[in-house]
C-alpha cells in the first residue's frame, strides 16, 4: 500500500463513491422537495373545491329560499343533493391524485438514491479487485 498509484487510485476512489453517495442523498431531497410542493398544490386544490362547494351551496339555499317550497323544491333539493356529492367526489379525486403524485415522487428519490449507492459500492468493488490482482 506504500505504491503512490495505490495509494492514488485508493483516493480516487474513494473521492468518487463519496460524490456518488452525495449526488443520490441529493437527488433524495430534491424528489422530496417535489413531493412536499406537491403536497402543498394538492392542500390548495381542496381548499378551492371545498370552498366553490361552499359558493354553490349558499347560491341553492338563495334560492330555494327566495322560491320557498313549491312543487319544484323537490328536484332542487334533489339537485343539491347531487351537487355535493359531486363536490364530495371531486375534492376525493383530487387528494388521491395529490398523494400518488407525492408517493410516486418520493420514490422516485429513492430509487435515485439506490442506484448512486450500488454506483459508489460497484466503484469501490472494482477497485478492490484491481488491487487484489
Amino acid at each position: 500500500m506504500g505504491d503512490p498509484v495505490t495509494a492514488l487510485l485508493v483516493g480516487t476512489t474513494a473521492l468518487s463513491a463519496g460524490m456518488q453517495i452525495k449526488q443520490g442523498n441529493v437527488a433524495k431531497a430534491r424528489a422530496k422537495e417535489v413531493a412536499d410542493q406537491r403536497d402543498i398544490e394538492t392542500k390548495r386544490q381542496v381548499v378551492e373545491l371545498k370552498q366553490k362547494a361552499e359558493e354553490r351551496k349558499a347560491r341553492n339555499r338563495s334560492i330555494m329560499a327566495a322560491y320557498g317550497s313549491d312543487s319544484q323544491s323537490r328536484s332542487g333539493l334533489a339537485l343539491m343533493a347531487e351537487n355535493e356529492r359531486r363536490d364530495v367526489d371531486n375534492q376525493r379525486a383530487a387528494r388521491l391524485t395529490g398523494n400518488s403524485q407525492r408517493r410516486a415522487f418520493l420514490l422516485q428519490g429513492r430509487e435515485a438514491q439506490l442506484s448512486a449507492y450500488g454506483n459508489a459500492a460497484s466503484t469501490i468493488s472494482g477497485t478492490a479487485r484491481s488491487l487484489i490482482k
